[in-house]
């Protein structure tokens, strides 16, 4: 081969290795970007405990409690692959109600039932949920000390790619690769 021939190959080369990066850290790394077309990543929640005792809360809790948790671990940040619309999937489990939360743009909906193809299942009860809305260093605290439990389903590059590596160390304090 021509000296001319082995360039072409080294450029070809190194563009493949600079576009492998680009891809590696668009997948792990990347934030989403925000939407365009409606809607905002940054949409607040109220706090449903707001003006009720921990008696007050239990008998109300519903699918506020639990969407206001994920806006505090920010989980409007979870987003679909690149090139895919397989958006992030999780269900609750909590005591013996049992609620799902999807992120379609960096929204997030919750609604009570469970969704198929979820990524990822929480197992907690409905009063360390309230712990946890109460306090932040309680989330973890309660992942750690066995008050309330994730179970991955996806398998880590799926999770990975769309963006779980943050939730889940807000989550338990620990990461997941």
């Amino acid at each position: 081969m021509k000296k001319s021939g082995w360039i072409i190959l080294g450029v070809v080369a190194l563009l493949v290795i600079l576009f492998g990066i680009v891809l590696f850290y668009f997948f792990f790394y990347a934030p989403p970007v925000p939407s365009t077309t409606g809607g905002s990543i940054s949409i607040q929640v109220p706090n449903p405990l707001a003006g009720h005792n921990d008696s007050d809360a239990l008998a109300r809790f519903n699918e506020m409690y639990i969407r206001y948790l994920l806006a505090m671990v920010n989980a409007n940040r979870l987003h679909n692959p690149p090139l895919s619309s397989n958006i992030p999937k999780m269900n609750f489990y909590i005591d013996n109600e049992t609620f799902h939360a999807t992120v379609y743009k960096g929204l997030v909906g919750v609604a009570r039932g469970e969704v198929t193809g979820e990524d990822v299942r929480i197992h907690t009860t409905k009063l360390e949920v309230i712990k946890m809305l109460k306090d932040p260093a309680n989330i973890p605290l309660s992942f750690s000390n066995g008050g309330s439990s994730i179970e991955m389903v996806a398998g880590k590059l799926s999770l990975a790619s769309k963006g779980y590596l943050q939730l889940f160390q807000s989550l338990t304090g620990k990461t997941i690769l």
